[in-house]
């Protein structure tokens, strides 16, 4: 499968958009995060892991913060 990269666009907006709620940090500590997380290299290796809920892959890079 090829990756996405509107879909992985689009998650990662999610993913900062939910660290900086959850988290109270700014626009790009939460980017960084996202970015430099292991969640994201996987989101790069395995197209199908794109196609989890925003939900399931915010729980698994919030694992991965904490």
């Amino acid at each position: 499968m090829v990756t996405k990269y509107s879909v992985l666009d689009y998650t990662v907006k999610v993913l900062v958009e939910s660290l900086m709620k959850k988290y109270d940090c700014s626009y790009d500590s939460a980017l960084e995060m996202v970015l430099n997380s292991q969640l994201y290299a996987q989101l790069l290796a395995n197209p199908h892991l794109q196609e989890e809920g925003d939900i399931y892959l915010f729980n698994l890079l919030d694992k991965e913060v904490r």
